[in-house]
């Protein structure tokens, strides 16, 4: 079975669905041919990128990268190579002009293909840049989404937000997954925190993009509170900027949190794992999450978390290995206080959240599950 993944790229500063795209390609490539599909930006690829790239090659995948067409889109590229010979396609996005033009290639050529919107087709993210959103849609997004076999969501939300749109295609609820083998790279304990200079102060560790949409707004006020009872600890916010870090350093002066609060911008490679190592607890607030990747890899490496419910993950709350509240700065504050009151519950917490992962959302369940849902659009049974 050929499985054509595509992506708008496969640098990771683009988010979730790269990271998606990299963990599913490289498992299924010891179980059959796999291709990854991006854009090849204007711009050279980072060296974070470069490394997706030798990764995904040294895994026997077959990395194709298009060229940025610019704003007049891919009407005359020649895509139909890309997937004339693949079983499935699984579009990873909604709105990138790449994923419309090898949509059409693909009912063109017949093959079917399956739609990932990862969260972009939530109420609050259509109503962003409505107009542009509308016209897209009735330009080819509608029918992309319409011609897909099935549409891949991630959690019970996103299948919800789906059905309000009336889309002919059934969703199909599979959630994200991680690698274990890189959560399995261990550095030792101290590195991190010995360049930031936080020396065994309690450290709570937020790792994402920095999007007004990610709750930074209700964490550096939240932490603020946390400082009354804890006065040493620290908060690190890692991440590319998309659109936040001015206001989050803004909010961080103007609440003379400055001295406990360091933003070092995007970690990737070792640099991530080694801020995982040396966190005690992290924090994800965010207002929407389709299904995050971060807070799997941070559950792995047996940090308790908190989140917010619209990160829609109930069952590391229902399972004991997280912490669940609402888009509140009083709940977000009392929950992290929580942890770093009591760092045995903590730790075994933590315990509870790597076991979690390593029963149900390594990149081999995943891919499993799409398996079983690939196979009949390789028969034919489109049903």
């Amino acid at each position: 079975m050929r499985i054509v993944h595509a992506v708008t790229s496969i640098d990771p500063s683009y988010g979730g669905p790269t990271a998606v795209v990299v963990g599913l390609a490289t498992q299924r490539a010891g179980w059959g041919p796999t291709r990854v599909v991006g854009c090849s930006g204007s711009s050279d690829m980072t060296e974070h990128g470069e490394a997706n790239l030798a990764h995904l090659r040294a895994a026997g995948v077959d990395v194709r990268l298009v060229r940025d067409p610019g704003i007049w889109g891919y009407a005359g590229a020649r895509l139909d190579p890309l997937v004339e010979d693949a079983d499935v396609l699984h579009l990873h996005g909604s709105w990138d002009p790449l994923l419309l033009a090898l949509a059409r290639s693909a009912r063109s050529l017949g093959v079917p293909y399956v739609v990932c919107p990862h969260g972009t087709l939530a109420p609050r993210f259509l109503a962003q840049r409505r107009l542009k959103k509308w016209l897209a849609m009735r330009l080819g997004v509608r029918r992309m989404l319409d011609g897909a076999a099935f549409l891949h969501v991630l959690n019970e939300r996103e299948r919800d937000d789906v059905a309000l749109l009336e889309l002919a295609p059934q969703p199909r609820i599979v959630a994200n997954g991680i690698d274990l083998r890189e959560c399995g790279y261990r550095p030792d304990r101290g590195a991190f925190r010995s360049r930031l200079g936080l020396r065994d102060a309690p450290m709570v560790l937020f790792l994402s993009r920095l999007h007004p949409g990610k709750g930074l707004d209700l964490l550096v006020p939240a932490f603020k509170a946390v400082l009354g009872r804890f006065p040493d600890a620290r908060l690190v916010i890692a991440g590319p900027d998309y659109g936040a870090k001015d206001h989050v350093m803004r909010l961080i002066g103007n609440l003379g949190v400055g001295g406990s609060v360091h933003l070092t911008g995007p970690l990737f490679g070792s640099d991530k794992w080694q801020a995982l190592a040396d966190a005690d607890a992290f924090v994800l607030p965010s207002r929407y999450e389709g299904f995050s990747v971060a807070v799997l890899e941070a559950m792995a490496c047996g940090l308790p978390t908190v989140m917010t419910t619209t990160c829609h993950f109930p069952e590391a709350a229902r399972a004991g290995a997280a912490l669940e509240t609402g888009c509140c700065t009083d709940e977000l504050a009392r929950a992290i206080s929580q942890l770093l009151s009591d760092p045995v519950a903590a730790r075994e917490m933590g315990k509870r959240a790597a076991q979690l992962v390593v029963d149900r959302y390594t990149w081999r369940a995943i891919a499993e599950q799409l398996e079983t849902l690939y196979a009949p659009l390789v028969r034919g049974d489109t049903t």
